[in-house]
């Protein structure tokens, strides 16, 4: 299974039987490396003058294009509305909220499977996102880059912010209770452990712990070492966990597939 086959199938895309003509060898499609035979229906390989993710293609001086990219290069919808999402043989979900994203993450489907996030600029991703075979190890494709996902290591890490939160919020309630002041309302989800993502292709303090963590540490509310699982995390994880940490009854529930 390939990212555009998928994608098409995911959205009941029977490609046009006009696209096409017949290969007149064994070849690959370049974009998304589908094997293209002698006789199958392929395009020319041909880039508009506006594409400029030649590098991000199988091979860009290939012969042919099959005709699930070819159907969904032809799509503007696939730079709009249809850009964020996961694609299975079930159907595509929605993931433009962060409270589906967190849920995917939280839960991946059963593969195989893409997750795309369209992050800015109006552009083609979800051929760029690799077809996940695995819920343990899975890569979410945020526009031209590709986020490895060790779902093990970021479940540990989510499970261990909402411990530090609770810890926190006791801690803050205790100091209140001392000075004779109601304790102030907070909230948990502002309570972040590593940086964050806004979803536009920007890091911030990735790997760095928060100023609440540190300070509980300095306090000797924690350890330093109880924050082990969060160094555990690679880039994109330690990216992805504000997104995963969500707190919000919604989360659990997996949303309702979207349709042409």
């Amino acid at each position: 299974m390939y990212s555009s086959e998928l994608v098409c199938l995911a959205l009941g895309i029977t490609p046009s039987p006009t696209l096409g003509q017949h290969a007149e060898h064994d070849g690959c499609c370049g974009i998304c490396g589908k094997p293209v035979h002698e006789g199958e229906k392929a395009e020319p390989l041909e880039f508009k003058s506006s594409f400029v993710d030649h590098n991000l293609c199988v091979n860009p001086a290939g012969e042919y294009a099959c005709v699930y990219c070819t159907e969904i290069m032809d799509r503007s919808v696939f730079q709009q509305k249809l850009s964020t999402g996961v694609f299975t043989r079930d159907g595509m979900y929605p993931a433009a909220k962060k409270i589906h994203r967190a849920h995917f993450l939280l839960n991946p489907p059963p593969p195989p499977f893409s997750f795309s996030i369209q992050n800015g600029k109006s552009q083609h991703i979800v051929w760029k996102a690799p077809v996940n075979l695995s819920r343990e190890v899975f890569v979410v494709q945020l526009g031209d880059l590709s986020l490895t996902v060790r779902h093990a290591k970021l479940i540990a890490a989510v499970a261990l912010v909402h411990q530090l939160r609770d810890t926190y919020c006791q801690w803050e309630a205790a100091i209140a209770e001392q000075k004779g002041n109601k304790p102030k309302a907070i909230d948990r989800n502002a309570l972040r452990a590593l940086g964050y993502t806004d979803m536009k292709g920007q890091v911030v303090r990735t790997f760095m712990p928060a100023r609440w963590l540190t300070d509980m540490i300095e306090q000797g509310q924690i350890e330093e070492t109880t924050l082990a699982p969060f160094y555990a995390l690679n880039w994109a994880e330690s990216w992805l966990l504000d997104t995963a940490s969500l707190e919000d009854d919604a989360v659990a529930i997996k949303p309702e597939p979207l349709s042409l």
